[in-house]
């Protein structure tokens, strides 16, 4: 398995705290003797910077899985109100 990230799929933006961001990414099971490679799951990370007399650093990162596929056609969106 990978985990990859398509080229310009890290977006920063500033904010009046420092910075946020979202970063795409999916993981792959490798192909192996011709076989297609599978897409496991995808989706992004949700950033959240501070610049520290360090330099930049994580305040919080969270994922958020992009729902498609089989699993996706099970799950159903909730009602609008």
């Amino acid at each position: 398995m990978a985990v990859c990230r398509p080229p310009g799929g890290h977006i920063i933006d500033p904010s009046p705290e420092g910075a946020t961001g979202k970063e795409y990414l999916a993981i792959v099971d490798l192909s192996e003797n011709g076989k297609p490679g599978v897409v496991h799951q995808g989706g992004h990370y949700e950033d959240v910077y501070v610049k520290t007399a360090q330099g930049w650093r994580f305040k919080s990162r969270q994922m958020v899985r992009s729902l498609s596929g089989p699993q996706a056609a099970k799950t159903e969106a909730p009602a609008p109100r």
